[in-house]
This record gives C-alpha cells, sequence and structure tokens, in this order.
C-alpha cells in the first residue's frame, strides 16, 4: 500500500510503495518506489501523490505483463522508436 511521508531531513512530503520481489529486478528500483514530492503543503503533496501513484502502478502493471511474456509500449518510447527507425532509414539511403 502506497504511503505519504515526511522526509525527516528536508521536512518534504514523499511518495513510498513497496515493490513486489518478483517484479523488483523489471522496475529497477530497488525495494520499493520512493520519490520526493518536492512539497511541504499537504494539500500539494495529495495531488502529487496521485499523480505519482499513477506512474508507479503503471511501472508495475508493465513489470507484470513482461514476466507473462506480453509486450507493451508506453508512450514515452515512441521517441526511442522513432529515432531507431530514422536511424535504420539514413542506413538504407546510404547502402
Amino acid at each position: 500500500m502506497p504511503t505519504l511521508k515526511t522526509c525527516p531531513k528536508t521536512g518534504n512530503y514523499i511518495y513510498r510503495k513497496t515493490i513486489p520481489e518478483a517484479l523488483r529486478p523489471l522496475v529497477g528500483r530497488g525495494n520499493e518506489w520512493k520519490v520526493s514530492l518536492g512539497t511541504k503543503s499537504l494539500a500539494e503533496a495529495r495531488v502529487l501523490f496521485t499523480a505519482e501513484a499513477a506512474r508507479c502502478e503503471a511501472a508495475i502493471a508493465l513489470a507484470r505483463a513482461s514476466l507473462r511474456g506480453e509486450s507493451s509500449l508506453l508512450p514515452a518510447d515512441a521517441p526511442k522508436l522513432a529515432d531507431r527507425w530514422i536511424a535504420g532509414l539514413g542506413s538504407m539511403i546510404t547502402s
């Protein structure tokens, strides 16, 4: 279960969620997803918490799909794929 806590050093709110053990190598964040929300305001932290929870859950869902052998692309993958495609076209033209 995700938690909203304050960092003892900075006083900023942080998002924390334990990553299931089987998914840890795929998610690549160690034992937990821990992100500073960059604010000391509880009202702001609640909004940022919701957004971070969505990112975390999407990463965990992607890792679960990967374990099942399913392939999923994220919108963040589009620029990388476009760069590879353009690089491939360049090599075809020069050949």
